[in-house]
């Protein structure tokens, strides 16, 4: 028997709220995005059309809820001010497990705290970004340190990177496993997690756990309640300042 259903927002929100109405069970929404900015800044041309349409339905699906829980602490504060609904701020809660394999850097011949490091998911806002990152090393080379790709967003750098610049720039191909993302952030001089959005960044908050400079954007810094610039974070306000 059920006593609560919880859903996303826009996705399954809906669905979820007719299964509690049959139901008779209450309606639980984890907001993790404000879709429609998100969604909206995925295209310029319709961009106002396509935040009047799903802002609308957004607003509804959050009104119907008998509570909405924010783990974002910039979700917690848009909603009220753009929908008018009361949330409870959640601060996401990441356990991230410490392992000292380390074949990963020697198989790819990567030295220990000589690496800056970029994972991602090929995301529109995330591609821009690495084109950034890459354009950057290609300009500066950073004094010797080198780039780290992997993720994956890793097919998509082979295209950006030519072989005449292979010697600074890692790329590594296929997916990496949990415990391997753990010892490339642990062990990176710097961590590159540039964020777009009002979700939670997981990955500056990992790598924040394993005590690793993390380079970001300044919005990052205004999803999980604390978060201080120059407090093992280096916050740019645009991306002229990551070079």
């Amino acid at each position: 028997m059920l006593d609560i259903i919880i859903s996303e927002t826009i996705y399954p929100g809906n669905l979820a709220k007719a299964l509690s109405e049959r139901l008779n069970v209450k309606h639980v929404i984890r907001e993790h995005n404000i879709e429609a900015y998100y969604i909206s800044s995925l295209t310029q041309l319709l961009k106002s059309r396509v935040l009047k349409a799903i802002g609308t339905f957004e607003r509804e699906v959050l009104k119907s809820a008998h509570s909405v829980f924010a783990i974002s602490y910039k979700d917690f504060l848009a909603l009220k001010e753009i929908y008018d609904v009361n949330s409870i701020y959640i601060p996401p809660i990441i356990i991230v497990k410490e392992n000292d394999r380390e074949e990963v850097l020697k198989r790819n011949g990567i030295e220990k705290n000589k690496y800056y490091l970029f994972i991602s998911s090929p995301h529109k806002p995330n591609i821009f970004f690495l084109k950034e990152v890459v354009k950057c090393w290609k300009n500066t080379q950073k004094h010797g340190y080198k780039l780290v790709i992997g993720g994956s967003i890793s097919y998509i750098a082979e295209k950006l990177v030519s072989k005449e610049f292979r010697k600074n720039i890692v790329i590594l191909k296929g997916i990496l496993s949990r415990e391997e993302i753990t010892v490339l952030i642990k062990n990176a001089y710097a961590f590159i997690a540039l964020h777009h959005g009002h979700g939670v960044p997981i990955k500056l908050i990992e790598a924040l756990q394993l005590k690793t400079p993390t380079i970001t954007t300044a919005n990052a810094l205004l999803t999980v309640k604390g978060l201080r610039n120059k407090v093992n974070i280096y916050a740019i306000n645009n991306l002229n300042e990551l070079c």
